[in-house]
């Protein structure tokens, strides 16, 4: 879990960016999305498997560790922020009491936009 210095500047990040990705994401995309709840995504795939040429299945994904193998090049280009936030904040590492563990891929987990809901 990131310190509460960590966490401010995490939230100063998260009012600046959180604007351009609502205007950026998929549409169809209800996961850790502000202001979408399961009852929104369970409308749109009925409204989308209702009709009559509609596919038959829905295809639903969760990837093991997928925030944890993220290269930190692709992060960069495709993340529209400050890149010396992003070269500095990515590879910072983890503390596990006096132990610091380096990281060469992935990204923060836990931080301030981790429980978000509508």
């Amino acid at each position: 879990m990131p310190c509460l210095p960590d966490r401010a500047m995490q939230a100063l990040a998260l009012q600046a960016l959180e604007p351009i990705a609502a205007t950026l994401a998929e549409p169809n995309s209800y996961g850790l999305r502000l202001a979408r709840s399961p009852a929104e995504a369970i409308e749109q795939c009925h409204r989308g498997l209702s009709l009559r040429w509609s596919a038959p299945w829905i295809l639903a994904g969760d990837i093991r560790s997928c925030c944890d193998s993220l290269s930190h090049d692709w992060v960069r280009a495709t993340i529209s922020m400050e890149q010396a936030i992003l070269r500095q904040g990515l590879p910072a590492g983890c503390m596990d009491q006096p132990v610091l563990a380096p990281t060469a891929t992935g990204v923060p987990q836990g931080g301030i936009g981790a429980r978000r809901s509508a």
